[in-house]
């Protein structure tokens, strides 16, 4: 029996039971039900382990792929310019590349950094290898000149 509209309910008994929760509130789960519901917490916890483990992989192997691909770029501009005012340009485009990465924002500024960083060690060894190889040049070994290599 409803009740009209800003009427008293005679009876103690609900109006509407249509969407409540079913059985004992009160009640406990069997055994069973617990265990399987603390190994689904634990196979959670596990899979949440797994999923950081596997970020940082792919991190430093990201790092390591976008350090070589600057070795690469290193290579390939300095054959189309190989100085900038007298300064090698990989070098110069390097630093310019790891400064960016590290004073933005962008979304992309790490991968730039990485690239930077690989065309500074290229840069870089281009560097040494021509002061060790060529006559005249700074010798850490005491000799009079080291033979030109290639």
């Amino acid at each position: 029996m409803a009740t009209k509209k800003g009427g008293l309910r005679k009876t103690s008994r609900r109006a509407y039971k249509g969407l409540r929760k079913r059985g004992n509130p009160y009640k406990k789960g069997s055994s069973s039900f617990k265990k399987l519901e603390a190994q689904k917490l634990a196979m959670g916890r596990r899979l949440a382990a797994t999923r950081r483990k596997l970020k940082e992989k792919g991190t430093t192997g990201m790092a390591a792929a976008c350090t070589a691909s600057g070795g690469a770029v290193a290579g390939a501009v300095s054959l189309q310019m190989p100085t900038i005012m007298g300064v090698s340009t990989p070098l110069v485009i390097g630093g310019a590349l790891v400064a960016f990465g590290i004073y933005s924002d962008e979304s992309y500024s790490n991968s730039l950094a990485c690239i930077g960083s690989g065309m500074l060690a290229a840069g870089a060894s281009d560097y040494m290898k021509n002061a060790l190889t060529y006559e005249g040049a700074w010798n850490p070994i005491g000799q009079p000149g080291l033979v030109a290599v290639g």
